[in-house]
């Protein structure tokens, strides 16, 4: 019985360490070094609820989805998503996920069929941001920027025109 309260004492601190030491949402160059950890993640194939705590630990950071966000746009937990990224910036593993438990598939994150964005979320306080996983439609209604837009990864499906010169 004792040690059930030392684990669950010990997690609650290591918790509140590792929160503590996440910039502010309003940050967002801390965030980039943040989201610029390497990692690799090898799921063949699983629900995309049950990655999202693998990827959060990999990370170190918070991480949660908006249930009812999804659900309003038809957007399932437990779609099935695989993920084989080897050594790529966690912003990437989290682009990637949005991709993938997409309604549909988008020709890039920016375009508006991309219904499933991340954001850096501040609501509850300084010190206890954390990524959400939500809707376009929400992200937009709640003010909240969606992450690809500030911290960009590559995203090979859409490369910006070029720019033609002045005359």
């Amino acid at each position: 019985m004792a040690a059930g309260r030392v684990l669950t004492l010990l997690a609650a601190i290591v918790t509140c360490a590792l929160v503590s030491s996440l910039p502010a949402a309003d940050e967002p160059e801390a965030w980039r070094a943040v989201l610029d950890k390497k990692i690799t993640m090898k799921i063949p194939n699983d629900s995309f609820d049950r990655i999202v705590p693998l990827v959060a630990e990999e990370l170190g950071l918070p991480i949660r989805m908006e249930g009812n966000d999804l659900r309003a746009d038809g957007i399932t937990k437990t779609k099935r998503i695989a993920l084989d990224l080897t050594d790529q910036p966690g912003k990437e593993i989290l682009n990637e996920m949005a991709r993938q438990a997409n309604t549909s598939k988008a020709p890039s994150l920016e375009d508006e069929t991309q219904v499933l964005v991340y954001v850096i979320d501040g609501s509850k306080g300084a010190g206890k941001e954390e990524i959400v996983f939500t809707t376009r439609a929400m992200a937009l209604k709640r003010g909240k920027p969606m992450e690809w837009f500030k911290i960009k990864a590559e995203d090979p499906a859409k490369k910006p025109p070029a720019k033609k010169p002045k005359k």
